[in-house]
């Protein structure tokens, strides 16, 4: 995705080029798909081999190559977590190059969510929540990223803010059937004694932060929450994220009409809505100004 908009309580904002993007333009997508295509073994080290978390404190840890709170480079997120780009199997420069776009795909949801999302939700200083609630309106790979990929959501919003806990509601006709909620824990504590003591809930006590995700399907976001059997209500979350909707797209603005008219008239909490492209992301800005 090329392209951020946020819209607070009262503003709408642009940004261009998240921290999730690498120049992801739809052509450089398709670069990424080809190398990995002919270069298999190559692009299964890169997507398996997601750095552990070795961290103390993620602020504090590797000073010398600690991204800014507002860093807006893939590349130097992936050095600062030490992601395996380099070594064995042998990588030369253009496979560095590759590999670093290949892993925007999984990446660019939860790092553009984790840098993005804290500064609208604690726009107000006075805002001291620790468990904050999002819901992903039109889910589709997203809700089914692996742990691994979702754990640097938390990594990276920890890098501003001090919430400790996460929720996700995914939402949408993609989103897979029945699957049961899960929870991932980040622990910055690595020291033996830590990690072997338990809570009365049985987690590990040092953990810092954790990410809960819950899983709905439906056809749209309007229909599921205005359900006689709907148990979700609208004021249940701090704020919304749609992932290239294309909300000015021709063939999906009248599907989006009556989700809009919900989170505008109805919710008045943040959206942060991403896009494929420039262009992409000047329709919707213009659909949701109307």
């Amino acid at each position: 995705m090329n392209h951020v908009v946020l819209r607070g309580r009262h503003r709408l904002v642009s940004a261009r080029r998240g921290i999730s993007t690498a120049k992801n333009n739809r052509t450089e997508t398709g670069d990424a798909r080809l190398w990995a295509h002919q270069n298999e073994r190559l692009a299964r080290y890169v997507l398996s081999k997601t750095p552990p978390v070795i961290l103390d404190n993620p602020t504090t840890a590797h000073k010398d190559s600690q991204p800014e709170a507002r860093t807006r480079s893939l590349d130097e997120y992936l050095r600062w977590r030490r992601w395996p780009l380099a070594g064995t199997p042998p990588f030369d420069t253009e496979n560095q190059i590759m590999a670093s776009k290949l892993l925007s795909h999984p990446l660019t949801y939860p790092l553009t969510l984790g840098h993005y999302f804290p500064a609208l939700v604690f726009d107000d200083p006075s805002n001291t929540k620790e468990t904050i609630r999002i819901c992903c309106i039109g889910a589709r790979a997203e809700a089914s990223l692996p742990h691994e990929y979702w754990r640097e959501m938390l990594i990276m919003a920890s890098l501003s803010h001090s919430c400790r806990h996460w929720h996700i509601d995914f939402v949408g006709p993609d989103v897979p059937q029945n699957l049961p909620p899960q929870t991932i824990h980040l622990s910055f504590d690595t020291s033996a004694a830590a990690h072997n003591e338990k809570d009365q809930d049985g987690d590990d006590s040092s953990t810092r932060s954790s990410l809960t995700m819950r899983f709905f399907r439906a056809p749209t976001f309007h229909e599921l929450v205005e359900s006689p059997n709907n148990t979700l209500h609208m004021n249940d979350w701090d704020g919304f994220v749609l992932f290239n909707p294309g909300l000015g797209h021709a063939n999906l603005e009248d599907g989006w009409k009556d989700t809009l008219d919900l989170l505008f008239f109805h919710a008045n909490k943040p959206l942060l809505l991403t896009a494929h492209s420039v262009l992409d992301a000047q329709r919707d800005t213009a659909t949701l100004l109307q």
